[in-house]
């Protein structure tokens, strides 16, 4: 996630805003990312807003999201941060395929359109991404 971070940085896709649930995880992954991004320019999170929320944590489980309603909403009142950049979320499995009707793989994101329902527009997936072996079979 650390190449991740610095790409996103290095191709002028610096986040606006980064949401991530609170578990473990999420938080690794979370700091790998921030820590490419600030390799990759030192100033590029100055305008960023970076939030862990309770919302994000796994679907259905003990201390988890009950839904991806809060997830849904997050993404609907997204409006682009003052013009800082795209919306990141770094959440689990369970509820991106919960939100979007998508399997994914550790190290893939997809792009969503929030006006048109969170329609999957496309996907980036990193050549060391793996499926993750609770889900795939």
């Amino acid at each position: 996630m650390y190449e991740l971070g610095a790409l996103m940085v290095a191709n002028h896709l610096t986040p606006g805003r980064i949401v991530a649930s609170e578990w473990c995880r999420n938080q690794q992954t979370l700091e790998a990312m921030l820590d490419g991004m600030r390799d990759a320019d030192p100033d590029a999170l100055e305008n960023v807003q970076i939030d862990t929320i309770a919302d994000l944590n796994l679907l259905l489980s003990l201390q988890g999201a009950p839904d991806v309603a809060a997830m849904r909403e997050i993404i609907a009142d997204w409006d682009g941060g003052a013009g800082h950049g795209p919306l990141l979320i770094i959440s689990h499995f369970t509820n991106i395929q919960e939100l979007t009707e998508r399997a994914v793989f550790e190290g893939q994101m997809l792009v969503l359109d929030p006006a048109d329902g969170n329609r999957v527009l496309g996907q980036l997936r990193l050549r060391s991404a793996q499926p993750d072996v609770g889900h795939f079979q």
